[in-house]
């Protein structure tokens, strides 16, 4: 028998995604403090249970790992360390602890919808989704869940939704990262620490839901058998091998240029990037992508600025992505967008400007406008 740990947040949040009247839709709140509880699960039909029970509450979202010892259920915090809180400045312990799980839930994640099925079919979407996945996930059962945005207008052209299997060997959540790496439609960051995986279905405030069942059940084998690659790995990590290469406290080998430095403190000052901003959520590759358009605009090589550079633009406070996303945004300067996309310097640049209005910064707006006229002129010169 294994648990999935809920946590809870306070009563004037919500862990809910918001559909908003103006069609927009508005990302689950970043809460900071949570109730915890530790629900034994023994097959897919007690997950399907669960799940159901939890998209009906707001609240609520789970986590990969288990209640740390000597963390008060009643309140901790969404972290695998102790640390101190910069509101009250009190030092708090590790609210959660990494355990191995004979579970694994994948978030899919804009992967094109086929136009032979319809968006709101739910078992004919995770049947495909199963059918792209690596051999020893295809003939296995699993629980499907339809995201908090599936359904919204603006989204029905791509499948979002979580997949949940029972495994034969419990193993470490991180260790499925590199398995599931050349798969972009698998959002790695779920396997990171304490990261949320969020279970509540949305709040409309217009109209209702055009979903009428978010989740269920598909028929196949009982358990997936982990790789013997994934098995290495999770032994790895559990020794104290994570396989993460922390470069951010070194110095630049080169300067950065002076034009590509203006480009960085813009989009730093933007926040357009950061995961915890809503164009995350709807556009992460662009965050992806972010060394690999100032290594082809700027002519910036060094690895180390690169990696200065993301982490002063893309990562905020507390940001659980950050780490993740660094490591790959390195990847994809280094290869090209191994999504097969092409990314504008000059629309980043003007959603900068947009947001930089909006929040009263003027001038620095103004300077990003002026360099997206710069480099519209010269993609249209490319094309």
């Amino acid at each position: 028998m294994t648990t999935i740990t809920f946590l809870k947040c306070a009563p004037k949040l919500s862990l809910a995604k918001h559909w908003k009247q103006d069609g927009s839709i508005e990302p689950a709140a970043d809460a900071a403090w949570f109730e915890a509880e530790e629900i034994p699960v023994v097959n897919l039909r007690d997950i399907l249970a669960i799940l159901r029970a939890a998209e009906r509450n707001p609240r609520i979202a789970l986590v990969k790992e288990a209640i740390a010892p000597g963390a008060n259920p009643k309140r901790l915090r969404r972290r695998c360390e102790s640390g101190v809180d910069k509101r009250s400045g009190k030092a708090y312990p590790a609210g959660l602890r990494v355990v191995e799980r004979s579970w694994i839930v994948l978030d899919a994640d804009e992967l094109p919808r086929p136009d032979a099925i319809d968006w709101r079919d739910g078992e004919a979407l995770a049947s495909y989704v199963r059918s792209q996945l690596p051999d020893c996930f295809k003939r296995a059962a699993c629980v499907w869940q339809f995201s908090g945005s599936s359904g919204h207008r603006s989204k029905r052209d791509h499948v979002r939704m979580h997949l949940f299997f029972m495994c034969d060997d419990p193993v470490l959540p991180q260790a499925w990262k590199s398995f599931f790496a050349r798969l972009l439609f698998i959002d790695e960051s779920a396997f990171d620490k304490a990261h949320l995986i969020f279970t509540a279905a949305p709040t409309i405030h217009h109209g209702e839901d055009p979903i009428t069942q978010r989740h269920g059940l598909l028929a196949g084998e009982p358990v997936v058998g982990v790789p013997v690659c994934v098995k290495a790995r999770s032994a790895q990590i559990a020794q104290g091998d994570n396989g993460i290469k922390r470069r951010t406290s070194a110095r630049a080998g080169a300067p950065m240029p002076e034009a590509a430095a203006a480009f960085v403190e813009i989009i730093s000052r933007s926040n357009v990037l950061r995961s915890r901003h809503p164009a995350y959520r709807n556009e992460r590759s662009r965050r992806l992508a972010f060394c690999m358009l100032i290594r082809a605009n700027f002519g910036v090589e060094d690895k180390t600025a690169l990696e200065l550079a993301f982490h002063k633009a893309c990562v905020g406070d507390n940001d659980p992505n950050g780490e993740h996303d660094a490591e790959e945004a390195l990847e994809w300067a280094e290869s090209a967008s191994p999504s097969g996309r092409s990314f504008s310097l000059r629309k980043l640049l003007c959603d900068a400007s947009i947001a930089l209005r909006k929040e009263g910064e003027t001038e620095m707006a103004t300077r990003a406008a002026r360099l997206a006229m710069v480099f519209g002129k010269l993609e249209q010169e490319r094309c």
